[in-house]
C-alpha cells in the first residue's frame, strides 16, 4: 500500500515549483553561480531582548530544491554569506539576499515533512538598480 499523504506531499512539492517559483541567481564565494528556481517567502521572527522587549526581525527565505542547489558538479547546502539574487521583473531591480543565521538558528532547514525542499534563511543586503 503507497503512503498517499506521501504522494500528495510530492504532488504539491512540484506544483509550487511549477507556479510558484522564479529564478534567481545563487553565488558563493568563489564558485560557479547557478540558477536554481526558488520560491520567496517572507518571514518575521520575534524574539525577547535581555530587558524582555519583543524585538523583530525580517527575513526572506527561499524554499529550493536540494537537486537544484549543485555548484560546479556538487549538491550542496545553504552557508553562511552565500547570496541569492532575485529580480523584479517588472522594475528591473534586484534586490541581492545573504544566507544568515537568525538568532542562533541554523542558516536553512528542511521544508515539509519529506524532505522534499530547503527553505533558505536570508536577510536583504543591498538593492540594485540597472
Amino acid at each position: 500500500m503507497s503512503n498517499i499523504l506521501r504522494i500528495g506531499a510530492a504532488f504539491l512539492h512540484e506544483k509550487r515549483h511549477e507556479h510558484l517559483s522564479d529564478e534567481v541567481t545563487y553565488k558563493r564565494a568563489g564558485q560557479t553561480e547557478i540558477y536554481p528556481s526558488a520560491t520567496p517567502v517572507d518571514a518575521v521572527n520575534e524574539f525577547l531582548d535581555e530587558d524582555g522587549v519583543v524585538i523583530q526581525s525580517r527575513l526572506r527565505d527561499f524554499i529550493i530544491r536540494p537537486e537544484d542547489l549543485v555548484i560546479d558538479g556538487t549538491e550542496t547546502r545553504p552557508i553562511a554569506r552565500d547570496l541569492i539574487t532575485e529580480t523584479d521583473e517588472a522594475t528591473g531591480i534586484k534586490m541581492v539576499f545573504h544566507v544568515v543565521s537568525d538568532n542562533g538558528s541554523p542558516v536553512w532547514e528542511w521544508s515539509g515533512e519529506y524532505r522534499n525542499a530547503i527553505l533558505v534563511h536570508t536577510k536583504l543586503l543591498r538593492m540594485e538598480t540597472q
